[in-house]
C-alpha cells in the first residue's frame, strides 16, 4: 500500500510543479500606452494597428491595437491592453472592410440551410498599410504614453 501512496504522492507534486511553472502572467518591462486615430480631423473606428520595433534586440517585440467607434486604442504586447517596451516604433495601419455586404434575405437562406456565406476582406489605408512607406513612427518613453495621437491624411 506505502507503495501506491508513493507514487500518487510523486504524481501529485509533478503536477503542481507543472502547473505553477505554466501560468504566465505578463511580460515585465511593458508600459501603457494608449491613444487616438485621426483622419482629416476625424477618428477612425476599426483600423488594425501593428507597432513594429525599429530595432531589434533581446526583448524587443512588436505589439498591436484596434481602435473603437471612437478611434480610441490601447496597446496589447501578449494580453489585451497589457502595454508595450518603451521604445521606437514604425507603425502599420490597415482598415479592413468586407468585399461583398449581404442582403437579408441571402443571409436568411444560409443560415436555413446551416452554411456559412464567405467572406473575405480588402485592406485599405493605402501606404500606411506598410510600416516602411507609412511615416509614421512614435517613440513610447519609459513611463508609457496614454493619449498618443496618431494622425493621417
Amino acid at each position: 500500500m506505502k507503495k501506491y501512496q508513493y507514487a500518487a504522492l510523486i504524481s501529485c507534486l509533478v503536477v503542481i510543479f507543472c502547473l505553477s511553472g505554466c501560468k504566465r502572467t505578463g511580460l515585465s518591462g511593458l508600459v501603457p500606452c494608449s491613444g487616438t486615430v485621426i483622419q482629416n480631423g476625424q477618428p477612425q473606428a476599426e483600423v488594425d494597428m501593428t507597432f513594429v520595433p525599429v530595432s531589434a534586440g533581446e526583448g524587443v517585440r512588436g505589439a498591436s491595437a484596434r481602435t473603437d467607434e471612437k478611434g480610441a486604442f490601447k496597446v496589447t504586447t501578449l494580453e489585451p491592453g497589457d502595454g508595450i517596451f518603451p521604445g521606437e516604433y514604425k507603425l502599420k495601419l490597415t482598415k479592413r472592410t468586407p468585399d461583398k455586404v449581404y442582403t437579408q434575405a441571402e443571409e436568411e437562406a444560409a443560415r436555413v440551410q446551416n452554411k456559412s456565406l464567405p467572406i473575405t476582406y480588402i485592406e485599405q489605408m493605402g501606404k500606411y498599410a506598410d510600416p516602411d512607406k507609412s511615416g509614421l513612427t512614435v517613440t513610447i518613453p519609459k513611463g508609457g504614453e496614454k493619449n498618443l495621437e496618431i494622425k493621417i491624411d
